[in-house]
């Protein structure tokens, strides 16, 4: 309870006390608006066969302090302790690289957003040539059809079919109207 009194006294976030003081908690750094949460394993203590014991720790780090929260006493906590000055000199040189890796990954995030809008875009408009060919095909077949339709139904009483050119007329009328839209979408480009 005093410890969360105290990162309160110091306005860590809520969410970063929370996650700090969790029992098992994957390593990970945050920032927050006054300070950056950084969790990781360290090392509680090892021997000379360097069997060590893990522990998790947790660190409040700002612009004006260092706070460590750990479950016992730390052998890296006592070297950060002892060399302070070279610690910390090694703290900065870890943030930098973390800010360097921050600022690749996500120059790399933003690279494979664009390679992905450019594999949609490509796909759109591959899909709108296909949709513009079906369109043509269909535009030039409807009247067509329209007209087989007309002159395919059953009906004893239609003037044309006793006219002695009825059929040549229909069909160089059916070609005309093809060969109107293909000249009409070839103009347009379409084709």
């Amino acid at each position: 309870m005093i410890r969360v009194l105290l990162l309160d006294a110091f306005h860590c976030h809520p969410l970063a006390i929370d996650d700090a003081h969790r029992e098992r908690h994957p390593p990970k750094i945050e920032e927050f608006e006054h300070h950056t949460l950084i969790i990781y394993r360290g090392i509680s203590s090892f021997d000379r066969e360097l069997n060590y014991t893990p522990q998790q720790m947790a660190f409040f780090l700002s612009d004006d302090y260092l706070i460590s929260l750990h479950p016992s006493g730390a052998d890296s906590i006592d070297h950060l302790y002892h060399h302070e000055g070279a610690t910390l000199h090694a703290i900065n040189d870890v943030f930098e690289r973390f800010e360097r890796l921050h600022s690749l990954t996500q120059m790399y995030y933003d690279i494979c957003g664009d390679l992905v809008d450019g594999y949609i875009s490509i796909s759109s408009h591959q899909l709108n040539i296909t949709m513009r060919v079906l369109t043509v095909i269909t535009a030039i077949f409807v009247p067509l059809t329209f007209l087989a339709g007309i002159y395919g139904m059953n009906f004893a009483h239609m003037p044309e079919l006793t006219y002695r050119y009825g059929y040549p007329v229909l069909l160089l009328m059916m070609l005309a109207i093809g060969a109107g839209l293909l000249w009409v979408f070839w103009r347009k480009k379409w084709l």
